[in-house]
């Protein structure tokens, strides 16, 4: 948090929030509604907006510190991927990928591809990664169904070459 805190705000409120669904696998919607009584006996417990369903995370050691940093101010989705790319851009992550978008293969760089999702597929990633249970991270996530939580993961091993995307 260290290296951020010296930002401009809007820069650093969006750092905030997505470190925070980094750290904690939540929808940026339910990072929002986080505050320092969302923590109890090392666990963030929230019920998520979307799926309704309550949802108990350990916290990792930078949560109550991101919690209490919380931005004021309301940003857009809209604003918030836009600060996101800007973020990535600045930081050199260019690397062309190639995927499909709208139904045609497309080269951009990777700093394109980078939105608040990206933080919640970190989260899933990393801990199946790790070796963790499907049906733990899927409700780590705060998901019904591990079949949807799968469409989260992104693994080196699942990146296609140009031959499979040819295909």
């Amino acid at each position: 948090y260290n290296r951020i805190k010296h930002r401009a705000t809007v820069e650093r409120d969006v750092l905030t929030l997505f470190l925070l669904e980094c750290l904690t696998g939540a929808r940026n919607s339910d990072c929002k509604m986080f505050n320092e009584a969302s923590i109890s006996d090392g666990f963030l417990t929230y019920v998520s907006k979307k799926t309704h369903t309550l949802t108990k995370v350990p916290v990792h050691r930078l949560v109550p510190l991101l919690i209490s940093k919380m931005p004021k101010k309301e940003y857009s989705r809209v604003t918030m991927c836009r600060k996101i790319k800007e973020i990535a851009k600045n930081l050199g992550i260019n690397k062309p990928e190639r995927r499909m978008y709208r139904g045609k293969l497309k080269t951009r760089p990777r700093y394109e591809l980078i939105s608040s999702h990206t933080a919640r597929r970190t989260f899933i990633s990393l801990l199946l990664d790790k070796g963790v249970p499907l049906s733990t991270v899927s409700k780590l996530a705060g998901q019904h169904n591990a079949k949807i939580t799968l469409r989260y993961y992104c693994s080196e091993e699942l990146v296609l070459n140009d031959a499979a995307l040819d295909f």
